[in-house]
Formats: C-alpha cells, structure tokens, sequence
C-alpha cells in the first residue's frame, strides 16, 4: 500500500491550517489613517470651541443690545435737557466759533448749548452755515468714556470742581481729546502718531509738523445730568449723574425680562433705587455684573428731518474709561510725549484711513472690502467678527481747478468685520496727507452701500475721504430711528 499522500492533497491540508489574519504592512496602513483622522479632528477642535465661543458671544451681545436699547427708553436718553457735553475748544478749530457756537469752556445741557445759537449744532469743528436750529452733528452717548473730571491726568483741567474747568488749547497739545468720539482731535492726520503735536494754523509750531490737518468727521461725546438738578450754564461735576449710577446702567443690564420697577410710575426704577433723604430724592444704580458695556452713536439723517439713527454698540471687555486713573502712563495726554512703541499708545479707539480707490463692493447692500492704513504709532490689531464705524464730511466739488467744501452733516455707518488680511508695515507711504510710517490691512465688511469720496477723479485731497474708527472689543451693534425731544 503506497502510504504517500499526493502532492495535491498536502498542499490543501496546508491551506486548512492556515489562519486568517493580516500582514505588519496592512497594520501599519491601517494605522496611519486611524492617526490622519484623529489629527484632522483634533484641528476641528479648536475651530468648533471658537464657533462656539462666537456664537455664544453673538447671542449675548444681541441681548445685551436689546436691553440698552430699553434702556434708552426708560431713562429718556433722547431729551436733549438729560445730555451734558464738554464744551471746550480745540486748538486750530476756529470754526467751533461759527454761526454763534461760541466754546464755553464748561460742561452744559445740549440743550442749552443749542438755545444760544441761530443755526444749527453741526460736526464739531466744522462751519455752522445749516439753516434752522437744532442738532445736526452726531454725538455718542458714553458715560463710560467720559472720564469724572476728578481723576483727569496729563493738564486737561485747571480745576475739576471750577465753573471753566477745561485747560485753554496749546499749540503743543497732542491728538487725544475726550470730548470727540472716537477721542480724537478733529484736527488729527490720522496717519501721523496721536502722541505727536496737533500744529499750529499760523505755522509757529517748531517740533513736529506745522499745520494741523485741514478736518475730519467726528461726534460729541456726551455723558448724562443727574435729573435731580435743571439744565443751567455752566454746569458743575456733582450735577451729572453720578459714575456708581453709569456704570451700573452701561456696564451690562444682563437682560430686563427678570426686573421690576419698584414705582410703576416711574420707568426709570427699571435701573435706578430711589431713595428719600431729608425730602431729597436720591438716586442709587441697581447691582449689574456684565463683561460687557455699551454705548450709543445717534447720527442724523443726511437729507434732513429730525430722526436720527442710534446704534447700540456693545462691548466685551472694554478698556478703562480714558482718561484713566491719575498717574496711570496709559491715560490720554492733553500735551505731545514720546513713546518707545505703538504699545506706549492706548488702544481702546483707534482712528485709521481708508484708501478710496481700493474700494470694491459696498453697492447692493452686501459690504465689500477695502484697504485701511494706520499710523505705526497706534497698534494694527483688528479682530474678524468685531465692528468698526465709517465716518466721512461730504463735500460739494466744484472746479476746475478742483475745490471742495463741506456739505451737510457728518455721516457715520458700522460695519461688521468679515476678515482681516495680514498686516503689513511700510515705510515713508505717501499720501495726500504727507509722509508716514503706516501699516495697512485688507478688510471685508458686511454693511450697508458706502460712498468712499466725492472727488469722480483721483484722490488730490483726503478731506473728502473714509475714516474707520475701531473700538477694541465691539462685538454688536443694534440700529434703530430715533427723535430727540
């Protein structure tokens, strides 16, 4: 008997034994993909924690935007009698002294400052030449970033409790001033450093530069009377509403659904406790924890009527009111100083240019992008998803040779930022407005139509042109029509 098995028979019983399993190469495959999916999920991380935080942030400044909005209603914000500006003069604005608008060098009512003029109240700095009377400037109702005069640093009072408290204009002054928003001289290049001197009209200037920049649009910034005293010229610190009461109204209401008032006739315990001491009604703010504050910009209507537009801009985490705490080296300066860099600058607005002819979009009403220019004496930080405003004179053109004067009020518009392009610093850029060391960046808004300038060819001079003012930390902004009363 042959007891050899076939070759055909051993090599099936070989397969038989055989187990399934896969070779040190599919392993190692199989664990590169596992390894190249974790690392592209462990790259969504962040971006969903952001997309998180965004959209928590979102809904909660809307909140908070809403909430201030009510809040204007129940305090009354839009009585011309409840709105306290400083009006002081500013060094090369002659024009403040046009059609009556005589600075008095103290704190009064809107009110009062409208009722000692023929014409209208316009931009600040600007001629008033307007027709009618009334407010016709924007103005920015901020509280927070009217500093209490107590605490003013860097000259910008002689006495905070005088009738006249505000230090005269000086050639050598700087480019901060807290009366303007954004706090801006309406006389600054805003691609020159701020911390450098304004300059003179008549050119005796001898350090820095020797005229001051022919205007730019700007808001008063006004801050609020405590209703417990009448409008009166001047008016002294302890007549505003005190800085405990603003803090708790502008730092963040946390909504108003939950809180009730205790005197039904009175709108204003929404926010306020009022208290009877010796037959005197006092007021005492309402205990409110936010990251966030706000402030309202109101800009009237181009083409006239007296309805203007409010927006409600919401900040998270906003810098300390300017100027800051005496003796703090970051407090705006009345006089020019040095710095060793943009850091040395404060930072909470900032002014910066835009160039015109880089302009694409901004016609449909879906924003487009431009380029905007800064002085590198300023930081170029600008963050996607925050907002900054647009603000431009417009002007009559007329010529050749081409000539151009203002015309009708300032117009102010925000944006939401979309993206924000590299920075990038060059030296020497020249302009319409001189020579500077600027950095630049490529912006997309999303906001309404925007015209960049009046001049149809070529840009021969930046009067006409778009600023952009940006405030560190907006993150929402509410619009609305509103008439002052």
């Amino acid at each position: 008997m042959n007891w050899k098995t076939s070759p055909t028979k051993q090599a099936s019983r070989r397969r038989s034994c055989r187990r399934a399993a896969v070779t040190l190469m599919e392993c190692i495959f199989a664990i590169g993909v596992v390894l190249t999916g974790l690392v592209g999920l462990a790259a969504l991380i962040p971006i969903a924690s952001q997309n998180a935080r965004d959209t928590i942030e979102i809904d909660r400044s809307i909140s908070e935007s809403t909430s201030a909005s009510a809040v204007g209603v129940v305090q009354s914000f839009h009585d011309l009698d409840s709105l306290v500006m400083f009006d002081k003069p500013v060094q090369g604005s002659a024009a403040n002294t046009a059609g009556g608008y005589i600075p008095t060098n103290a704190m009064q009512t809107l009110e009062s400052k409208l009722s000692n003029a023929p014409l209208k109240l316009e931009t600040p700095g600007y001629m008033h030449m307007l027709a009618g009377t009334g407010l016709s400037g924007g103005i920015c109702i901020d509280p927070l970033g009217t500093p209490d005069l107590a605490l003013l640093t860097g000259g910008f009072v002689t006495s905070p409790n005088a009738a006249q408290p505000f230090a005269a204009a000086a050639t050598t002054d700087s480019a901060f001033d807290y009366s303007r928003f954004p706090y801006f001289n309406e006389r600054y290049n805003v691609l020159a450093s701020p911390n450098e001197q304004i300059g003179n009209p008549a050119g005796v200037n001898t350090t820095t530069r020797t005229t001051p920049w022919p205007m730019g649009p700007r808001m008063y910034r006004v801050t609020l009377k405590s209703p417990m005293f009448d409008s009166r010229i001047p008016m002294y610190r302890y007549q505003l509403m005190s800085p405990s009461i603003t803090r708790n109204i502008f730092g963040g209401s946390n909504g108003l659904s939950n809180v009730d008032a205790p005197d039904k006739e009175l709108p204003r315990g929404v926010l306020t406790e009022t208290t009877l001491v010796g037959g005197n009604r006092l007021d005492g703010g309402r205990d409110n924890a936010s990251d966030y504050t706000w402030f309202a910009t109101l800009t009237p209507n181009f083409l006239g009527g007296d309805s203007f537009r409010q927006s409600i801009v919401v900040v998270r985490k906003r810098l300390a009111p300017v100027p800051r705490r005496v003796g703090d080296p970051f407090a705006l300066q009345k006089g020019n100083y040095t710095i060793d860099d943009a850091d040395d600058n404060p930072t909470s607005e900032r002014l910066a240019w835009i160039d015109p002819e880089t302009a694409i979009g901004f016609n449909g009403g879906s924003g487009g992008e431009v380029s905007v220019f800064g002085s590198q004496g300023v930081t170029d930080d600008i963050s996607s998803n925050s907002w900054v405003m647009l603000s431009r004179q417009p002007h009559r053109v007329t010529g050749p040779p081409v000539t151009l004067r203002a015309n009708g009020p300032a117009v102010h518009r925000w944006y939401r930022v979309i993206s924000v392009g590299e920075a990038e610093q060059t030296s020497s850029y020249t302009w319409a407005g001189g020579t500077h060391d600027v950095w630049g960046r490529r912006l997309s808004l999303a906001g309404p139509d925007w015209a960049f300038q009046d001049e149809t060819t070529g840009n021969t001079t930046p009067i006409d042109d778009t600023f952009c003012t940006i405030v560190e930390g907006a993150v929402s902004v509410i619009e609305s029509e509103v008439k002052f009363e």
